[in-house]
């Protein structure tokens, strides 16, 4: 008589786990699943081999969009637009494609900017001495999160370091953890630039949580007499004030105890994912301020919704409430201050358009030529 309830209780104890799991699932998907990153398709009628100023390859649908005149912000400098501002833009009846078009141009017209498109345009014009040139540096790596369990995102490094091993550039990974806090990812940061000792200058290039990890090292050591071993600093996508979309998983009780239970099912750690909140409280809500040695570049991704890739799509439209943002952070918090933008339309945060390598060395001189000016 007592074995149906037995197995009634057991059906629910399995119902319950199924529950929760899904649930976790759910709110962890947008890390912990990286199954596609293509493209979505693009509907043009027309070939997408059109320039707009310092632009290349654009279909007639960015022409159309770029050629809009937005008239939000007059002789602002773009660095003094928060995503705040851009949330009240959105919520006052303006679209978020608006807005990104308008945020692009602000950044694209600034003298500074405009002059790195310029320099990209004629990029495919390689000297043989900028080729020498590049040789004389070693690009360190930080890697994003899990960019062991999910390569395909570029997360590991892997496209960056196929260009740079194809031209004989010196190069490599900080073996950070996949999964390590701040304060531990950014003390192996701290200690790879000590203990660095080769002959070659020394460029730190990162990306998505990379750089949130190398913010948060600059903070520890970045007054550090070896830091000044550090040219420069390319910040592609990073994380640099947390993201809405952990804020949203976490800004309860109940969703903060489903995450912990159901991280670690995953192999992952709530402490390492919660510190990426955007609060106030968030160890990454506080700006910082780059030595004064090294040259920062930020290289920042400004998509429309039809140029979100299929792997960014769901989170770009959590985060469209927000207004712009690349599929994993708004726009505004991917800048670290002080330092040059480079806008590149067109771009989510998975940059696939950044894997060119003309693109890509083009940049990489620009940095030189940069760090040379210090």
């Amino acid at each position: 008589m007592n074995f149906p309830i037995k197995q009634c209780n057991m059906s629910k104890s399995y119902l319950f786990r199924y529950i929760v799991l899904f649930l976790i699932s759910l709110s962890f998907c947008f890390c912990a699943n990286e199954a596609f990153v293509e493209f979505k398709p693009v509907l043009s009628h027309s070939p997408c081999n059109k320039s707009w100023k310092n632009l290349e390859n654009l279909c007639e649908e960015d022409i159309e969009d770029l050629s809009s005149n937005f008239s939000f912000w007059k002789d602002v400098d773009p660095e003094k637009i928060s995503a705040e501002q851009l949330t009240t833009l959105l919520r006052t009846g303006n679209s978020i494609d608006s807005l990104s078009i308008a945020y692009f141009q602000t950044w694209a017209n600034l003298p500074r900017s405009s002059k790195i498109l310029e320099f990209l345009k004629d990029r495919k014009k390689l000297k043989r001495d900028s080729i020498l040139e590049r040789r004389k540096y070693f690009i360190a790596i930080i890697p994003g999160m899990f960019y062991k369990d999910n390569p395909i995102t570029g997360a590991d490094g892997a496209p960056v370091r196929n260009i740079l091993d194809s031209q004989g550039i010196p190069n490599g990974n900080i073996q950070i953890d996949q999964v390590g806090s701040l304060e531990e990812n950014s003390e192996q940061i701290c200690n790879f630039i000590k203990s660095y000792n080769r002959s070659e200058h020394l460029i730190l290039y990162s990306t998505s949580k990379g750089g949130s990890d190398f913010k948060y090292a600059i903070s520890k050591c970045g007054n550090k007499d070896y830091f000044s071993k550090v040219k420069a600093w390319l910040n592609v996508a990073g994380l640099l004030k947390g993201t809405p979309l952990m804020t949203h998983r976490s800004d309860s009780l109940i969703k903060r105890l489903i995450l912990r239970i159901g991280i670690p099912i995953y192999g992952y750690r709530f402490d390492s994912l919660y510190e990426l909140r955007k609060t106030e409280d968030s160890p990454l809500s506080q700006d910082i301020e780059s030595p004064s040695s090294m040259y920062v570049l930020n290289v920042l991704g400004i998509p429309m919704a039809r140029h979100i890739s299929f792997r960014g799509f769901p989170n770009y439209s959590e985060l469209a409430v927000y207004g712009p943002n690349d599929g994993l952070t708004l726009l505004p918090d991917a800048i670290q201050s002080g330092g040059d933008v480079l806008p590149l339309w067109a771009n989510d945060h998975y940059f696939l358009k950044f894997r060119d390598p003309s693109l890509f060395l083009g940049v990489l001189d620009w940095v030189i030529q940069n760090i040379k000016k210090k």
